[in-house]
């Protein structure tokens, strides 16, 4: 599995996308950052729907041009 921190607009982390690279992704909010990690998790089940939607394999979801300009996604 291989996750990546997603930070907002100010550098707050909001919590970290997720892959097996296989099937699977998601967003687990960071409990310490408050309701801007609950909206920001709203946002990202959004997002992740719509890569779904259009075909794109779950490794794809580490992609920081998915979350631009709203949101950092810090990948390594």
């Amino acid at each position: 599995m291989r996750r990546a921190p997603l930070k907002d607009q100010d550098g707050m982390l909001l919590g970290h996308v997720w892959t097996d690279d296989k099937d699977a992704a998601g967003f687990v909010k960071n409990e310490d950052a408050g309701r801007p990690a609950i909206t920001a998790g709203a946002r990202l089940w959004s997002i992740l729907k719509d890569a779904h939607d259009a075909g794109r394999p779950a490794s794809d979801v580490l992609d920081p041009a998915l979350y631009a300009p709203e949101f950092e996604l810090v990948v390594d």
